[in-house]
């Protein structure tokens, strides 16, 4: 089993179209197939135990967690949505600091949520290395869940910032948050905003929305 941890708005945003995509697999993953005597399933559920979705929703402020359909929040055990409450100010810094004081329950949060899971082996991690979220706390997080699970892997899925810029800090941001991502993680898949914008406006006249891109 996998845990999926959302960091940040980027994170929050990229997970709520990732669920709903692979919601809609529900009704392929519980086909059956038969092979002699033994019926087996035809691919690999990634639920919990419990029937719940094995994801983690963290950012610094409640605002990006609202993105989440209300179908998929009733699919998300409460207490892994979690939030502070001023931000993270697009610095790398505040970030890594942990200034809203979530970091504990996140690991805290990620504890239990592996307990839950059949056969624990590894995260994956959404995440923009621009703002000061998604680039300072997934740091501290990769740093922590390397040593907390030595044994399974751990993946991060980042986007880059625009190259006409997002933020003041986000060089700054990204060269720290890919650093420690190189040092902690077994995996990293980067992918550029600016080349999703460009295959989403490809034949397109009127704005792409994020189902899109």
């Amino acid at each position: 089993s996998t845990v999926f941890l959302h960091v940040g708005q980027c994170g929050n945003q990229i997970g709520s179209m990732f669920w709903e995509e692979m919601i809609k697999s529900d009704d392929i993953s519980t086909h059956k197939l038969t092979k002699g005597s033994v019926t087996i399933p035809s691919t690999v559920s990634y639920r919990l135990l419990s029937g719940s979705i094995p994801c983690i929703l963290v950012d610094n402020e409640p605002k990006p967690v609202k993105i989440f359909s209300t179908n998929l929040r009733k699919q998300i055990i409460s207490r892994n949505v979690i939030t502070g409450q001023r931000g993270s100010s697009n610095n790398w810094g505040s970030g890594y600091r942990d200034t809203e004081g979530i970091f504990d329950v996140v690991m805290e949060t990620m504890r239990k949520t592996t307990e839950q899971c059949d056969c624990f082996m590894g995260s994956i991690i959404f995440h923009s290395i621009a703002g000061g979220t998604g680039s300072g706390l997934t740091s501290r997080l990769v740093e922590s869940l390397r040593e907390q699970y030595p044994l399974q892997y751990i993946m991060c899925v980042c986007i880059t910032p625009f190259s006409t810029g997002e933020t003041a800090l986000q060089h700054y941001n990204s060269l720290l948050c890919l650093s420690h991502l190189q040092s902690y993680t077994d995996c990293i898949l980067v992918l550029h905003n600016d080349d999703i914008m460009k295959q989403s406006i490809t034949g397109r006249q009127q704005s792409v929305s994020l189902i899109d891109m």
